[in-house]
């Protein structure tokens, strides 16, 4: 079975530039092109650079747009790669101020950037050639477009040589066109010395590439072209291994467990008196957040009631199937309406469910993604009754997993074949037992039985495609894989969000609607709340509060200073009002100074 949703270009770039170096491709100019490449995050700056430079351009670095205005002027490039958002200039202006100036009017342009920057910008048509590449873009690519640009940057010629024209291709064109432009610039004695050493080239050139093209034409006819093995996905978690959490990816290994595995939290007795849960540090950075804009302080709700309330109603629920009864829906509906009001009034329930370091249970997975939905419907506008009919859904649609083995939920490992299969039957055995309450429930048999349907069709358990999908099933099929993505399993780490966010929101094979993936980024931002960050200054902090109107920009408790100690005294920096601090990754919990 075909993988649905992999996103190879982000999986396979560690591995890219290594491949690249040892790669010779003779359609792409090497040795005296100039590229300006203009960023203002260095990391992906340095990352452009050096593919290019293993690609034998030289390369012009800017993170500057007036800068980089001047670079162009000066150095006269033959390409310029830019991001949108850069200070000085935008990207945009920039490679208008270019295309306005006659000495640099013929200069092409290409755009990686960030998805949402390219969705929300006005690009005029025709200013970048081709279309804007996603960061980050892989360098296959990446090297495709760069070929395109120069392509279609040249003057219109006759095509590539054919027998008789002694091997000259456009390359060879090109190359020739930019040491005649070079010529010009050099003095009259040094003109001559460059003629006179680019005729001797020329001359062995000529004899060179009719040998090659000799041996070549001989090499086509016995030499089949040799597989490229694809790099492996970066570290121990990727949407391949989330995918197979929910029977979209059979595996054909099964890995055991060398140590015991939990029994499933439906089959222990829950205790009555549970302790309460201290305000944790993000509760108190928080308050302490309001204080500092002068907000009215407030007593802070201890999230943790709620969140337990709802963990034992799906235990109940759960333990009520096992005896072949119906959960209680008119309960599921006032816990809801008080999961609402919660959200409305704090984001204690998002820091609560969004707590990288909590462990995984079957209820606790089921309130996450009934917030997480709640979010997002709130977030699309849903009215009322679409909104409780979420929250509802969501808290009641894994109650078929009581038909499952015991242990499979908490397996430790790959899944083999007939566990897929049997992974692949829990929505239409949670439909199945929430048919039993009657009509009057039929919409929630619906929502529950088409969760893990896709909009390309390629879900189940009926393989329905997007206009046969309800709008409450596609909002939480969105949270149910986002939910997953960024919390720990028995068998994998986490991803981070922003790494989940980037993924769920690929140019990959369409397994959501982009109407709903937008309404995952607008509710989470690019750094969800509890996300781990390191800053530009070295400082690694987490995130409290999600700036919706500029998605890079979120609140961030600072925890360890830029020497990776860490810090005692506790403060905030607001990213969206400091405009010299910027995330420059996100990290896991195990990248964290203290778990080195």
């Amino acid at each position: 079975m075909s993988v649905p949703f992999r996103n190879t270009s982000l999986l396979r770039r560690g591995g890219d530039l290594g491949r690249d170096k040892g790669r010779l491709d003779p359609e792409v100019p090497e040795g005296d092109a100039i590229i300006l490449v203009v960023e203002k995050d260095q990391a992906e700056l340095d990352r452009l650079s050096n593919l290019l430079e293993a690609w034998d351009y030289q390369v012009v670095r800017a993170d500057d747009g007036k800068q980089a205005l001047r670079m162009v002027r000066k150095a006269k490039p033959a390409l310029v790669v830019t991001s949108l958002e850069l200070s000085g200039l935008t990207g945009i202006e920039l490679c208008e101020k270019i295309k306005n100036d006659e000495e640099t009017a013929h200069i092409p342009c290409i755009c990686v950037a960030f998805p949402e920057e390219i969705a929300n910008a006005e690009i005029p048509t025709g200013l970048f050639t081709g279309e804007c590449l996603h960061k980050p873009v892989s360098a296959r690519l990446f090297k495709k477009h760069i070929k395109l640009a120069f392509k279609a940057s040249r003057p219109k010629e006759p095509s590539p040589a054919v027998a008789g024209d002694g091997g000259v291709t456009e390359i060879d064109r090109y190359l020739e066109e930019y040491e005649q432009q070079k010529l010009k610039k050099q003095s009259k004695p040094g003109r001559k010395k460059a003629a006179k050493k680019k005729a001797s080239k020329k001359t062995t050139k000529k004899k060179v590439t009719k040998q090659a093209a000799k041996k070549n034409q001989t090499a086509r006819k016995k030499v089949l072209p040799v597989p490229v093995t694809p790099a492996p996905p970066l570290g121990p978690t990727g949407i391949d291994d989330i995918l197979e959490e929910f029977g979209l990816k059979p595996s054909q290994k099964s890995v055991p467990s060398k140590q015991a595995r939990p029994e499933p939290e439906y089959s222990v007795p829950r205790k009555q008196n549970r302790p309460r849960v201290e305000y944790s540090e993000l509760d108190l950075a928080r308050l302490d957040l309001q204080q500092m804009r002068g907000q009215e302080s407030v007593n802070l709700p201890d999230p943790s009631d709620l969140y337990d309330e709802s963990q034992a109603f799906v235990l109940d629920s759960i333990r009520k199937a096992d005896r072949g009864e119906g959960p209680d829906v008119e309960a599921a509906g006032k816990l809801v309406g008080s999961l609402g009001a919660s959200l409305d009034s704090s984001i204690d329930l998002l820091l609560k469910s969004t707590d990288r370091a909590q462990p995984f249970s079957l209820s606790n997975h089921c309130v996450n993604v009934a917030v997480f939905g709640m979010t997002m419907a709130k977030t699309s506008n849903f009215d009322d009754e679409s909104l409780q009919k979420v929250g509802v859904a969501a808290l009641l649609h894994e109650i078929g997993a009581v038909k499952l083995p015991q242990n499979l939920i908490y397996k430790e490992g790959g899944l083999n074949r007939n566990e897929v299969e049997l992974l692949r039957q829990r929505p239409q055995q949670s439909a199945d037992i929430l048919r039993s309450l009657g009509p009057d429930y039929s919409w929630l048999v619906e929502i529950v039985s088409q969760v893990y349907e896709r909009e390309n069709g390629a879900g189940f358990p009926l393989g329905l495609p997007g206009n046969a999908i309800v709008e409450e099933a596609k909002i939480l099929g969105v949270a149910d894989i986002f939910e997953a993505c960024i919390h720990v399993r028995p068998y994998r780490a986490a991803m981070t969000g922003y790494e989940a966010l980037r993924q769920l929101t690929s140019d990959g094979v369409k397994l959501f609607s982009d109407r709903i993936v937008k309404s995952l980024m607008n509710s989470f931002t690019l750094y969800p709340y509890n996300e781990y960050v390191k800053l530009n200054s070295g400082e690694i902090g987490q995130v409290v509060e999600v700036n919706r109107h500029n998605l890079f920009r979120p609140v961030v408790r600072i925890l360890y200073d830029r020497q990776g100690n860490r810090v005692q005294e506790m403060r905030t920096a607001d990213l969206g009002e400091n405009a010299s601090l910027f995330i420059s990754q996100a990290i896991t919990v195990d990248a964290l100074p203290q778990s080195r």
